[in-house]
């Protein structure tokens, strides 16, 4: 499955924002925060393992600006270019993909 994080504004013009994301990393950074309250939660898979499923996170920025620099600091260098999201009208980013490396075979090296 593939990781995302998604940012968008609550209510136009309102300096409340939410975060999801299926990424344990930015859960546990998200949660580490004194600014963020939790929002829900869902769970893919019926095992115990706290982050098989999505987070939503609630927080405040005070200007669309500083919301989408916080998910670029936030996102890091594993994750791609933030594109506009045509659902919520926020900001999106997936992980990057790993392209596959080529065997000895493939490459000619035999």
């Amino acid at each position: 499955m593939r990781k995302y994080v998604v940012i968008w504004q609550e209510t136009t013009r309102h300096p409340e924002y939410r975060i999801q994301s299926n990424d344990p990393f930015v859960i546990r950074k998200l949660r580490k925060r004194k600014t963020t309250s939790d929002a829900g939660s869902t769970r893919f898979h019926r095992d115990q393992d706290y982050y098989k499923g999505m987070r939503i996170f609630r927080l405040r920025y005070s200007s669309p600006k500083l919301a989408k620099q916080s998910l670029s600091r936030l996102c890091g260098t594993k994750y791609g270019e933030l594109k506009k999201d045509a659902s919520t009208g926020g900001f999106i980013a997936y992980t990057r993909t790993k392209l596959a490396s080529k065997s000895g075979l493939e490459s000619g090296k035999v």
